[in-house]
Protein backbone atom coordinates (compact mmCIF):
# COMPACT_ATOMS: atom_id res chain seq x y z
CA UNK A 1 0.00 0.00 0.00
CA UNK A 2 1.41 3.37 -0.95
CA UNK A 3 2.19 5.36 2.20
CA UNK A 4 0.60 8.63 1.05
CA UNK A 5 -0.64 11.20 3.56
CA UNK A 6 -4.26 12.32 3.21
CA UNK A 7 -4.31 16.15 2.90
CA UNK A 8 -7.19 16.73 5.35
CA UNK A 9 -6.30 14.33 8.18
CA UNK A 10 -2.57 14.01 7.62
CA UNK A 11 -2.89 10.26 8.10
CA UNK A 12 -1.34 7.68 5.82
CA UNK A 13 -3.51 5.37 3.69
CA UNK A 14 -2.58 2.50 6.00
CA UNK A 15 -3.70 4.45 9.06
CA UNK A 16 -6.99 5.39 7.40
CA UNK A 17 -7.66 1.75 6.46
CA UNK A 18 -6.87 0.55 9.99
CA UNK A 19 -9.19 3.16 11.50
CA UNK A 20 -11.99 2.26 9.05
CA UNK A 21 -11.69 -1.42 9.93
CA UNK A 22 -11.99 -0.63 13.65
CA UNK A 23 -15.13 1.43 13.03
CA UNK A 24 -16.58 -1.36 10.87
CA UNK A 25 -16.02 -3.95 13.61
CA UNK A 26 -17.69 -1.65 16.15
CA UNK A 27 -20.71 -1.25 13.85
CA UNK A 28 -21.02 -5.01 13.32
CA UNK A 29 -20.88 -5.60 17.08
CA UNK A 30 -23.63 -3.04 17.70
CA UNK A 31 -25.82 -4.57 14.97
CA UNK A 32 -25.04 -8.15 16.06
CA UNK A 33 -23.77 -9.01 12.58
CA UNK A 34 -21.77 -12.17 12.05
CA UNK A 35 -18.27 -10.84 11.27
CA UNK A 36 -17.65 -13.84 9.01
CA UNK A 37 -20.22 -12.33 6.69
CA UNK A 38 -18.06 -9.23 6.27
CA UNK A 39 -15.40 -9.20 3.58
CA UNK A 40 -12.99 -6.34 2.93
CA UNK A 41 -11.30 -6.27 -0.46
CA UNK A 42 -9.34 -3.89 -2.64
CA UNK A 43 -12.52 -2.83 -4.39
CA UNK A 44 -14.34 -1.88 -1.21
CA UNK A 45 -17.07 -3.26 1.02
CA UNK A 46 -20.79 -3.66 0.68
CA UNK A 47 -22.98 -4.82 3.55
CA UNK A 48 -26.73 -4.27 3.81
CA UNK A 49 -28.82 -4.81 6.93
CA UNK A 50 -32.47 -5.15 5.96
CA UNK A 51 -34.88 -3.60 8.51
CA UNK A 52 -36.92 -6.82 8.34
CA UNK A 53 -34.00 -8.88 9.57
CA UNK A 54 -32.06 -9.85 6.44
CA UNK A 55 -28.33 -9.62 5.92
CA UNK A 56 -27.20 -9.27 2.31
CA UNK A 57 -23.86 -8.46 0.78
CA UNK A 58 -21.72 -8.66 -2.31
CA UNK A 59 -18.13 -9.76 -1.85
CA UNK A 60 -16.93 -6.23 -2.54
CA UNK A 61 -18.33 -2.83 -3.26
CA UNK A 62 -18.14 -3.07 -7.07
CA UNK A 63 -19.25 -6.63 -7.68
CA UNK A 64 -22.73 -7.08 -9.16
CA UNK A 65 -22.68 -10.73 -10.25
CA UNK A 66 -23.29 -12.37 -6.88
CA UNK A 67 -25.84 -11.97 -4.10
CA UNK A 68 -26.50 -13.70 -0.80
CA UNK A 69 -29.26 -12.94 1.70
CA UNK A 70 -29.68 -14.59 5.11
CA UNK A 71 -32.72 -14.29 7.37
CA UNK A 72 -31.75 -12.94 10.78
CA UNK A 73 -35.15 -13.36 12.48
CA UNK A 74 -37.93 -15.94 12.25
CA UNK A 75 -41.01 -15.22 10.12
CA UNK A 76 -44.40 -16.74 10.96
CA UNK A 77 -47.68 -17.14 9.06
CA UNK A 78 -50.81 -18.37 10.85
CA UNK A 79 -54.14 -19.42 9.36
CA UNK A 80 -53.48 -18.15 5.82
CA UNK A 81 -53.18 -19.92 2.48
CA UNK A 82 -52.58 -16.64 0.59
CA UNK A 83 -49.07 -16.43 -0.86
CA UNK A 84 -47.06 -13.50 0.47
CA UNK A 85 -43.55 -12.23 -0.05
CA UNK A 86 -40.81 -13.45 2.22
CA UNK A 87 -39.58 -10.36 4.03
CA UNK A 88 -35.96 -10.71 2.83
CA UNK A 89 -35.38 -13.72 0.54
CA UNK A 90 -35.04 -12.18 -2.91
CA UNK A 91 -32.39 -11.02 -5.37
CA UNK A 92 -32.25 -8.46 -8.17
CA UNK A 93 -31.65 -9.21 -11.85
CA UNK A 94 -30.86 -6.77 -14.65
CA UNK A 95 -32.01 -6.42 -18.24
CA UNK A 96 -31.23 -9.47 -20.39
CA UNK A 97 -29.46 -11.32 -17.58
CA UNK A 98 -29.45 -14.99 -16.58
CA UNK A 99 -28.98 -15.99 -12.93
CA UNK A 100 -28.73 -19.32 -11.13
CA UNK A 101 -29.72 -19.61 -7.48
CA UNK A 102 -30.00 -21.90 -4.49
CA UNK A 103 -32.32 -21.36 -1.56
CA UNK A 104 -32.27 -23.26 1.74
CA UNK A 105 -35.29 -22.99 4.03
CA UNK A 106 -35.43 -24.15 7.65
CA UNK A 107 -39.10 -24.51 8.50
CA UNK A 108 -41.68 -26.04 10.84
CA UNK A 109 -45.15 -26.83 9.48
CA UNK A 110 -48.22 -28.60 10.85
CA UNK A 111 -49.08 -31.76 8.93
CA UNK A 112 -52.63 -30.44 8.58
CA UNK A 113 -51.41 -27.26 6.88
CA UNK A 114 -48.36 -28.08 4.73
CA UNK A 115 -46.50 -25.26 2.96
CA UNK A 116 -46.63 -23.96 -0.58
CA UNK A 117 -44.04 -21.77 -2.26
CA UNK A 118 -43.90 -19.85 -5.50
CA UNK A 119 -41.66 -17.23 -7.11
CA UNK A 120 -42.49 -13.73 -8.29
CA UNK A 121 -40.27 -12.71 -11.22
CA UNK A 122 -39.92 -9.66 -13.48
CA UNK A 123 -42.28 -9.32 -16.43
CA UNK A 124 -41.46 -11.73 -19.30
CA UNK A 125 -38.83 -13.58 -17.22
CA UNK A 126 -38.70 -17.37 -17.47
CA UNK A 127 -37.59 -19.76 -14.76
CA UNK A 128 -36.77 -23.44 -14.28
CA UNK A 129 -36.55 -24.66 -10.69
CA UNK A 130 -36.90 -27.73 -8.51
CA UNK A 131 -37.02 -28.54 -4.82
CA UNK A 132 -36.21 -31.49 -2.60
CA UNK A 133 -39.12 -31.87 -0.27
CA UNK A 134 -40.85 -34.06 2.27
CA UNK A 135 -43.37 -36.09 0.28
CA UNK A 136 -47.06 -35.23 0.41
CA UNK A 137 -49.99 -36.76 -1.42
CA UNK A 138 -49.42 -34.10 -4.08
CA UNK A 139 -46.04 -35.59 -5.01
CA UNK A 140 -45.41 -38.65 -7.15
CA UNK A 141 -43.01 -41.50 -6.59
CA UNK A 142 -41.32 -42.76 -3.45
CA UNK A 143 -38.87 -40.96 -1.19
CA UNK A 144 -35.59 -40.46 -3.03
CA UNK A 145 -37.19 -41.09 -6.41
CA UNK A 146 -36.15 -38.31 -8.86
CA UNK A 147 -39.73 -38.19 -10.10
CA UNK A 148 -40.59 -36.66 -6.72
CA UNK A 149 -38.72 -33.50 -7.77
CA UNK A 150 -40.23 -32.33 -11.07
CA UNK A 151 -38.82 -29.31 -12.90
CA UNK A 152 -41.13 -26.34 -12.42
CA UNK A 153 -41.55 -22.97 -14.14
CA UNK A 154 -42.14 -19.38 -13.06
CA UNK A 155 -45.91 -19.98 -12.94
CA UNK A 156 -45.77 -23.13 -10.78
CA UNK A 157 -46.05 -23.55 -7.04
CA UNK A 158 -44.71 -26.40 -4.92
CA UNK A 159 -46.21 -28.03 -1.83
CA UNK A 160 -43.93 -29.07 1.04
CA UNK A 161 -45.30 -31.59 3.51
CA UNK A 162 -45.39 -30.65 7.18
CA UNK A 163 -44.00 -32.75 10.00
CA UNK A 164 -45.46 -30.81 12.92
CA UNK A 165 -45.04 -27.35 14.41
CA UNK A 166 -42.17 -28.57 16.60
CA UNK A 167 -40.41 -30.54 13.85
CA UNK A 168 -37.80 -28.54 11.96
CA UNK A 169 -37.30 -29.49 8.32
CA UNK A 170 -34.85 -28.34 5.67
CA UNK A 171 -35.93 -27.72 2.06
CA UNK A 172 -33.40 -27.17 -0.74
CA UNK A 173 -34.44 -25.23 -3.85
CA UNK A 174 -32.36 -24.52 -6.93
CA UNK A 175 -33.02 -23.05 -10.35
CA UNK A 176 -32.23 -20.59 -13.11
CA UNK A 177 -34.03 -17.45 -14.23
CA UNK A 178 -33.70 -15.62 -17.55
CA UNK A 179 -34.85 -12.00 -17.43
CA UNK A 180 -35.45 -9.59 -20.30
CA UNK A 181 -36.36 -6.74 -17.94
CA UNK A 182 -34.87 -5.77 -14.60
CA UNK A 183 -36.57 -6.56 -11.30
CA UNK A 184 -36.60 -8.82 -8.26
CA UNK A 185 -36.82 -12.60 -8.04
CA UNK A 186 -38.90 -12.90 -4.89
CA UNK A 187 -39.71 -15.98 -2.80
CA UNK A 188 -43.38 -16.26 -1.79
CA UNK A 189 -44.92 -18.77 0.64
CA UNK A 190 -48.00 -19.62 2.69
CA UNK A 191 -49.80 -22.53 4.28
CA UNK A 192 -51.21 -24.87 1.66
CA UNK A 193 -54.35 -25.31 3.78
CA UNK A 194 -55.25 -22.47 6.14
CA UNK A 195 -54.76 -23.72 9.69
CA UNK A 196 -54.64 -22.12 13.13
CA UNK A 197 -51.14 -23.50 13.69
CA UNK A 198 -47.94 -21.56 12.96
CA UNK A 199 -45.90 -21.95 9.78
CA UNK A 200 -42.40 -20.77 10.69
CA UNK A 201 -39.47 -20.02 8.39
CA UNK A 202 -36.49 -19.80 10.70
CA UNK A 203 -33.58 -17.40 10.80
CA UNK A 204 -30.49 -18.57 8.89
CA UNK A 205 -32.62 -19.60 5.93
CA UNK A 206 -30.85 -18.07 2.95
CA UNK A 207 -30.70 -17.52 -0.80
CA UNK A 208 -27.59 -17.31 -2.97
CA UNK A 209 -27.56 -16.19 -6.60
CA UNK A 210 -24.91 -15.94 -9.30
CA UNK A 211 -25.13 -14.09 -12.62
CA UNK A 212 -24.37 -16.39 -15.54
CA UNK A 213 -24.40 -13.76 -18.26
Amino acid sequence: MKNTNYPITGNTAEEVARSSNKRLLKITEELDVDEQSIEIGNDGLQVKIDPDGGLSKSSNGLRTDYSVVRKRINQVITNSDVLQNDTVLRFAVGNNESWSFTCVLFVAIAAAADMKIQWSVPSSATMMWAATTRLTNMDVGAAGDPSSYPVLTETDSKVFGGGGVNVKLMFFITGIVNASTAGNVQLQWAQNTANASDLTVYKNSYIQAWKLG
